[in-house]
């Protein structure tokens, strides 16, 4: 049997037209008063919408909300929940109106972040209380946590959890557990693991934030 090396040498050169398959992403980040949506409410959430080919930022959403049931301590342990300092950040409850101003930033793009399916479950449950359409986005889902599994493997990165990937590419501080800065988090190493594409054929020159665009922002692999 073939190596796979050797395989992938076998395949022919891709088209010298870049995929129709482009989409903005819209990052998404949830902090939420139970780790089940069935049971749970979303506390704080985070949306920004980029261009897939420069990362420039479109659209961003950013609240926190006021939960109807019960929290979970240990939930609140972790995201720093308590009313007052709720209120003062201007939180209420949910509504209809928060879901409708967020698709215009959803609809059309694809669904990306870290573990990024625990997110859009909160969010598309919320939808489903309110008795709102659900976001008209691709059926794809972008979950920026794959693209760290074989460093994992290979040992350079110590486990799945983001606050890994962000010490592997040197970003500042430790993880905060809030919707914006875990969103601002997961795009930075999503650029970060964008950049090893460079030299890849065709990569580089369909996506020039791998090699070039927002370096100063591109955190650097340690």
């Amino acid at each position: 049997m073939a190596h796979t090396r050797d395989m992938v040498k076998l395949l022919p050169e891709p088209p010298l037209d870049p995929s129709p398959l482009v989409f903005d992403l819209a990052f998404i980040d949830v902090e939420t008063s139970h780790l089940d949506e069935r049971v749970g409410e979303i506390l704080d959430l985070c949306i920004v919408r980029v261009d897939s080919r420069t990362m420039q930022e479109k659209a961003r959403f950013q609240r926190f909300f006021l939960p109807t049931k019960p929290i979970d301590p240990g939930a609140a342990a972790v995201n720093g929940y308590t009313e007052g300092l709720w209120r003062a950040r201007g939180a209420g409850v949910m509504t209809a109106g928060d879901l409708y101003e967020i698709l215009a930033i959803l609809d059309g793009a694809a669904i990306t972040g870290w573990n990024v399916k625990f997110d859009r479950g909160f969010l598309w449950e919320a939808y489903r209380q309110l008795h709102v359409r659900l976001p008209a986005v691709d059926y794809h889902m972008i979950d920026v946590a794959g693209y760290a599994w074989p460093l994992v493997v290979a040992g350079r990165v110590r486990g799945l959890s983001l606050k890994y990937s962000r010490k592997f590419f040197g970003l500042e501080g430790e993880q905060k557990h809030s919707a914006e800065a875990d969103v601002d988090d997961e795009i930075a190493v999503f650029k970060g693991y964008m950049s090893m594409y460079v030299g890849i054929p065709r990569c580089e020159a369909w996506w020039p934030v791998a090699a070039d665009a927002n370096k100063e922002k591109t955190p650097t692999v340690r």
